[in-house]
């Protein structure tokens, strides 16, 4: 264990997890030595579909101990005790979350040579139902103990933010933060945790809508895009009572790289948050149609002229995934006035269509649709080996009823084209 300097462990189910968990979180015995090399820590639960459940499934017992003391050897004893750890990522695996920045990350541990908790620079919590979430001030000391971190990612996780419990007035501050990337399933508790979170230098955002496929109601993101924008959470309200020369402070002033994947919101927040982008070099779009049109020369309502503000002056790229054929009108007609108005050519542009296909027969990338009379859609996979039990089979590994029936699909064995 001492020459480990990275430790991933991937299974479909819970129960693997929770025994490599036990043995973790068990103190290694008198005289070990740990991992003191570990750079790159990964456990992931891969069925991400149970995260959007409130409560944690199965049910099991909670895990005691510090979570990862065998890796730390004597934490007690180390003022450092995995001083290499910079990546740590935890999709579907949740922790005693308070020993977990308490000790694991070194928060509470005496390190007068030491200029900060722990070195981590990249962390991911993915993919955890509510029920086994850190509450807010977990998740706070949870960053606080990683003031190096550069790269954050939370999807379909982050904190509670439960009733009665006011978040932090100062934000959790990650002054060398460069990227973010957000899958929301709640945009008001969203917009709540990026108001904990001040990253002034952060370069690459990324928002996605991660709610569940059965998930009816599209999330209005209207209010996380305005807070990107202005850093305020009742931005409405302010400009309804001060004048139209309004002063607003963007909380990343410094973007250059933007990344939409399902955002779900009108146009007025959108081109809000566009015009603040004075650095914004490259954009990526995904099923977020009125983006396009957000970077239309606009008047945006805190402006001191009247003449059209150009939003993203320096963008150079833009790359559009799942569009439709109408895409490339509004596109062209977005980038033909914007040069009109003064805005320099955006040299890169790459369109990715959808291709929506009238013979349900033909091939798709290595998958058949099928017509049939029992079923609207029938999926059968050409490289499926002989022999092999059905993973998407009632009871299966990636087996999801609920995406079963929004889908209409049925499950069928799998075999090999011949």
């Amino acid at each position: 264990m001492y020459r480990w300097r990275s430790l991933t462990i991937l299974s479909d189910t819970w129960a693997p997890l929770h025994a490599a968990l036990e043995c973790l979180s068990v103190p290694t015995v008198t005289n070990a030595s740990g991992a003191p090399c570990l750079e790159s820590l990964m456990l992931m639960r891969c069925n991400e579909f149970l995260g959007h459940t409130d409560t944690f499934i199965p049910r099991s017992q909670p895990i005691n101990g510090i979570p990862f003391a065998t890796l730390m050897g004597d934490p007690t004893v180390q003022s450092n005790p995995l001083s290499k750890l910079r990546d740590i990522t935890l999709v579907g695996v949740h922790v005693d979350w308070t020993n977990f920045y308490h000790y694991t990350l070194g928060a509470a541990l005496d390190q007068p040579h030491s200029r900060a908790p722990s070195c981590i620079q990249s962390l991911e919590l993915s993919h955890h139902c509510r029920g086994v979430r850190p509450s807010y001030n977990e998740f706070s000391g949870i960053l606080k103990a990683c003031p190096l971190l550069r790269r954050l990612m939370i999807k379909v996780s982050g904190p509670r933010f439960d009733k009665g419990v006011p978040p932090n007035d100062r934000p959790v501050s990650l002054r060398l933060l460069e990227e973010l990337h957000i899958g929301y399933t709640s945009v008001e508790d969203t917009t709540l945790l990026l108001n904990q979170i001040s990253a002034p230098n952060l370069v690459t955002l990324s928002i996605e809508d991660a709610n569940h496929v059965t998930h009816l109601d599209d999330e209005d993101a209207s209010t996380l895009l305005t807070y990107c924008a202005t850093g305020m959470l009742n931005f409405c309200e302010v400009l309804a009572e001060e004048s139209s020369d309004l002063a607003i402070k963007p909380p990343f002033p410094h973007l250059e790289r933007l990344s939409f994947d399902s955002v779900n919101a009108c146009i007025s927040p959108i081109s809000l948050l566009m015009a603040t982008l004075t650095k914004l070099r490259h954009l990526t779009l995904r099923r977020t149609p009125n983006a396009l049109t957000a970077l239309l020369p606009t008047q945006i309502p805190f402006a001191d002229t009247r003449a059209p503000t150009i939003p993203c002056p320096g963008l150079k790229s833009i790359e559009i995934f799942y569009a439709e054929e109408q895409t490339r009108h509004v596109l062209d007609f977005v980038l033909t006035e914007r040069e009109k108005n003064g805005a320099i050519r955006v040299p890169n542009v790459d369109i990715h269509l959808e291709v929506y296909s009238a013979d349900l027969e033909e091939e798709m990338g290595g998958f058949y649709a099928v017509k049939d009379d029992a079923a609207e859609m029938q999926i059968t996979h050409e490289e499926w080996r002989l022999n092999e039990e059905d993973p998407f089979a009632l009871g299966g590994v990636f087996n999801d009823p609920d995406f079963d029936e929004t889908y209409h699909l049925v499950s069928v064995p799998l075999t090999r084209s011949l």
